[in-house]
């Protein structure tokens, strides 16, 4: 068997519980009185792309091209654009319980298959290598690791991410078209 990895940075936020602030607040104000009113590019002007770029290299070490960067509208548009341009009917994605409400009907109106794998309490809420491995088939296209968790608030470590990749796991995983 083959083993496939993709590895991803975050920088989705949930909604705002506080004000915006000044600073925030005062920019917007200069940008629309220079006249930048107008749509931006659908994947983000070149200057935020340099500065997630530039984000990214200070605070994770990470060397990233603009080609590797996008930006969107949010994280579940970016997700479900993500299963749009990846699934194929019969695909499946595991999806741990508890969830968000949103990711099984994501993935169904993108002609996957949703596999909930359940998350007891007793595992802090988190998707155990064992539960994964248990649930990975040929046809597994994605896992969703939501974290901090919604609803839960559940939060993965870093070793709990990589014991994820662990050879139980990788030796369940399988790339497309094997």
């Amino acid at each position: 068997m083959r083993t496939r990895t993709w590895g991803c940075a975050s920088s989705a936020w949930a909604s705002a519980r506080s004000s915006t602030p000044d600073h925030v607040k005062a920019a917007a104000i200069r940008a629309i009185e220079a006249g930048e009113t107008k749509y931006t590019p659908v994947n983000g002007t070149p200057e935020l792309r340099a500065a997630i770029a530039g984000k990214l290299r200070v605070r994770h070490g990470l060397e990233c091209t603009d080609a590797q960067i996008t930006v969107g509208g949010g994280a579940k548009q970016v997700v479900f654009l993500a299963l749009m341009a990846t699934l194929d009917e019969g695909d499946e994605v595991i999806v741990p319980a508890p969830y968000w409400v949103s990711y099984p009907d994501m993935v169904c109106a993108n002609d996957g298959t949703p596999v909930i794998v359940d998350c007891p309490e007793t595992d802090g809420f988190k998707l155990t290598p064992e539960r994964l491995g248990a649930a990975l088939t040929a046809r597994t296209r994605w896992v969703v690791l939501n974290t901090p968790g919604n609803p839960t608030g559940s939060a993965y470590t870093v070793g709990e991410v990589s014991k994820s990749g662990s050879p139980t796991v990788r030796s369940r995983m399988v790339s497309p078209g094997s």
